[in-house]
């Protein structure tokens, strides 16, 4: 994950949604972050890393279904442990604002989508018509239906 600077993580911040913002500097996420950390026996520079990836995923630059990955990847622990400090912290910080988060990663990616026009987009697959001798034809018996007396 690149590092914001410190501007940019301003300019970021005052946009988002004011619970976003308590969020970020909530004393309560902050012990959140520590407990969730410590019952999964993350060092502190482990914590650290954790906390600042916890603020990106609140400020909208890093998707929730990417933040075990990037725990793993960024701290060096094994998927068990990224995932059960995941769960603890999904369950314990993101869980009260997820309405809020959902919001600010749709419309990121309704910017980003607009922004981007060549992105291409999933175009509706089409049906193959049948065969001429094959339209309307049941595919074996009707097993459904009682017969006809």
């Amino acid at each position: 994950m690149n590092k914001l600077s410190k501007d940019e993580a301003w300019k970021i911040y005052e946009t988002l949604p004011k619970n976003l913002q308590l969020a970020i500097f909530s004393e309560e996420t902050a012990n959140s972050i520590l407990s969730a950390c410590q019952r999964n026996g993350l060092i502190d520079q482990q914590t650290s890393q954790v906390a600042e990836l916890i603020g990106y995923s609140l400020m909208g630059l890093l998707p929730l279904e990417n933040l075990t990955n990037e725990i793993i990847t960024t701290t060096g622990i094994e998927q068990n442990k990224a995932q059960q400090t995941y769960n603890e912290l999904n369950r314990l910080v993101f869980s009260p604002i997820k309405d809020s988060l959902q919001e600010i990663y749709n419309l990121k990616t309704t910017n980003q989508k607009a922004e981007n026009p060549k992105v291409p987009t999933a175009q509706p697959k089409e049906e193959t018509p049948p065969l001429p001798d094959q339209k309307n034809q049941p595919a074996g018996p009707d097993t459904y239906r009682e017969p006809v007396e």
